[in-house]
């Protein structure tokens, strides 16, 4: 996902540079402008400094820039807590995932054989409709949590494929 910075007044800059250097920037996948705005905002920095040390620069366009940058800070800073977030959430879903699979296979081990053999495919007539209604509320009772009959129906595929 690429994410561009929101800016209040938002300026375009040229700069000129090697053809060879571009061409391995964009190799190496570097966000050109993101290395730009890093770099100016260096040299700014810098001769802020340089310009307090000696006369001082003007305040309200001091007061401005810092804003600037606060406020891009907190962008960055935000985007980064939603990014850990997300992820962390993710690990959770498939560490729970995992959980209630490891539960379906302990609930049902004993009957993977014959409801493998009791499947939709194998049941031209729906004979074992019931069959598949009942075990998914044995199920959901054994494991704690709601399993639908085509969850057990997957798990039974999968089981006697050898990827369960």
């Amino acid at each position: 996902m690429v994410r561009s910075p929101n800016f209040k007044k938002p300026k375009t800059g040229v700069f000129r540079i090697e053809a060879a250097e571009l061409e391995l920037a964009h190799a190496l996948g570097l966000n050109i402008s993101d290395v730009c705005r890093t770099a100016l905002q260096t040299a700014i920095g810098q001769k802020i400094l340089n310009r307090q040390c000696n006369s001082g620069p003007n305040p309200d366009l001091f007061e401005e820039y810092l804003q600037v940058l606060r406020d891009r800070k907190e962008q960055e800073e935000s985007f980064y807590k939603t990014v850990a977030s997300t992820y962390q959430q993710k690990l959770s879903d498939v560490a729970r995932t995992e959980a209630v699979q490891c539960d379906i296979q302990a609930a049902i081990s004993g009957v993977v054989e014959t409801a493998y053999k009791r499947l939709p495919e194998f049941d031209p007539h729906g004979d074992y409709t019931q069959y598949w209604q009942e075990l998914a509320t044995l199920v959901s009772k054994r494991v704690g949590i709601p399993v639908t009959d085509v969850t057990l129906k997957d798990y039974v595929r999968d089981a006697r494929r050898g990827r369960a």
